[in-house]
């Protein structure tokens, strides 16, 4: 099975975000990681681990729940990049 892009939410967990990343057949060419500002420190450790292995990686930068600040601008060109590097078969339904 080739996977092109696998979307991860960084968090204090990382064994899900690892564990397809070390089998072969799961690997896929490119991760985009989900990261809030307090998970900065382990989307890096989580990159040191993806990088060596020749994955690709692109951040986007989500607000904690609890902010107020919040930036949609950031969270909608992430959610384009990802729609855009989606199979055909994730894309959302065209309307008609």
């Amino acid at each position: 099975m080739t996977i092109s892009t696998h979307l991860i939410l960084v968090s204090a967990q990382p064994i899900p975000n690892i564990t397809p990343i070390l089998d072969d057949s799961l690997r896929p060419q490119k991760v985009v990681m989900l990261v809030s500002p307090d998970m900065t420190e382990r989307s890096q450790a989580l990159e040191n681990i993806f990088k060596p292995r020749g994955i690709r990686i692109e951040r986007c930068t989500i607000d904690n729940p609890g902010m107020r600040n919040t930036s949609a601008t950031g969270y909608s060109t992430c959610l384009r990049n990802i729609r855009t590097a989606a199979s055909p078969s994730m894309r959302p339904a065209a309307p008609n």
